[in-house]
């Protein structure tokens, strides 16, 4: 199915192939995340960074795809969804080792560091356990059905424009960069966690956008590389406050002692999140 739409494709402008190419690889590698993850590999990641590639293809490229708002609305819905499914497990991934040398940090006698530390990664991994097994519940829901058949209907048949120039996605690609710029400016000058956290998004969807314009282009690249920085700096920070944010709901599950070794690691994220805030982020001029 997808060779057919690779050749099919072959014969349309640049900007066509480019965008259409990288709607089929994402909606392939979001299709092949069910399975691979059932058979026991590692795609927990892989498959969360397709689905937010081809919602930035939503948000910056909708003009070029052959959909109506509609239904870009409706399929931008079901794709939040099945991230948000993936992304629970994620996020336990990615904190567990994070809040392990952060306990491994404290000043505290190695055997009560120990044990403290084996009860939160105890913890954290109950709470991977349940993430997983809400997503591998997903699989068998008719919303994951409905939301597969249309991923498939993509990755065979990519719903783009017939004559999209180049020139046209890079344009695109600038003014999301552009709006992902100033919407960082005004989140760090307001220090609020939650408009951070909106532009950190704002940033990965111009960043996504902009590998369908072209990576390999001077200027292009460029811009890639400025949102990749700035995309690690909001990344570092949002890290810093989940990681407080989990510590702090982990207390209720654990013994006392465990519990004031939760706090200091509390207070810790949070004092890297302000200082990351105050220095660590710098909006770009």
């Amino acid at each position: 199915m997808v060779s057919r739409s690779k050749s099919r494709l072959d014969d349309r402008p640049d900007g066509t192939t480019s965008l259409g190419r990288y709607v089929t690889v994402q909606a392939r590698t979001i299709l092949d995340g069910r399975a691979a993850l059932l058979a026991g590999d590692d795609v927990v990641h892989g498959t969360r960074v397709a689905i937010r590639r081809l919602r930035a293809v939503l948000r910056v490229y909708a003009q070029f795809l052959e959909l109506t708002p509609d239904d870009v609305g409706r399929l931008d819905d079901e794709l939040s969804w099945y991230a948000g499914v993936w992304g629970a497990v994620r996020d336990v991934q990615v904190q567990r080792p994070i809040i392990a040398a952060l306990v491994d940090g404290l000043p505290l006698p190695p055997q009560a560091r120990s044990a403290a530390a084996e009860a939160i990664d105890a913890a954290l991994a109950r709470r991977e356990d349940a993430a997983r097994g809400a997503l591998e519940a997903t699989f068998d829901s008719a919303r994951h059905h409905d939301l597969a058949e249309a991923l498939d209907r993509w990755a065979g048949d990519p719903p783009t424009r017939a004559l999209v120039r180049a020139s046209e996605l890079s344009a695109a690609g600038d003014r999301a960069a552009d709006r992902a710029h100033r919407r960082t400016r005004r989140a760090i000058a307001r220090g609020e966690p939650e408009l951070i956290h909106r532009a950190r998004k704002t940033v990965k969807r111009a960043r996504y956008a902009n590998e369908v314009a072209g990576g390999r282009r001077g200027r292009v690249r460029r811009r890639l590389s400025r949102l990749t920085g700035l995309q690690d700096g909001l990344g570092e920070y949002q890290d810093a406050v989940v990681t407080a944010e989990l510590a702090e709901s982990l207390a209720p599950e654990v013994d006392p002692a465990t519990t004031f070794v939760l706090g200091m690691v509390t207070l810790r994220a949070r004092e890297r999140a302000e200082a990351l805030r105050e220095g660590a982020i710098s909006a770009p001029g």
